[in-house]
């Protein structure tokens, strides 16, 4: 297996209050800075547009945030992976 096929890293993807954007950015130095860490997934259950907004595009300010995390994780040579939830209005 090669280091590009294997996914080691952090994943965001719990309830209460999701990280602020300084907090995610040190986060990926760290990921950086840790052997073998590859990859970032964004997936906090608290972010509406995640969860019970998953159909709806994002606001400008929010879809600008995520740009950012999105370029900050390939200078860092890291992967992004976005998440969705989409099972709370799947009846």
């Amino acid at each position: 297996m090669t280091t590009d096929s294997f996914i080691c890293g952090a994943l965001e993807g719990f309830y209460g209050r999701p990280w602020r954007q300084d907090q995610r950015l040190q986060l990926f130095q760290w990921l950086k800075d840790w052997e073998g860490m590859n990859t970032y997934m964004y997936a906090p259950k608290d972010d509406l547009y995640h969860r019970s907004h998953w159909r709806e595009i994002y606001p400008d300010n929010i879809l600008n945030e995520l740009k950012e995390l999105i370029q900050a994780c390939h200078k860092k040579e890291l992967k992004f992976i976005y998440s969705i939830a989409p099972g709370l209005d799947i009846t």
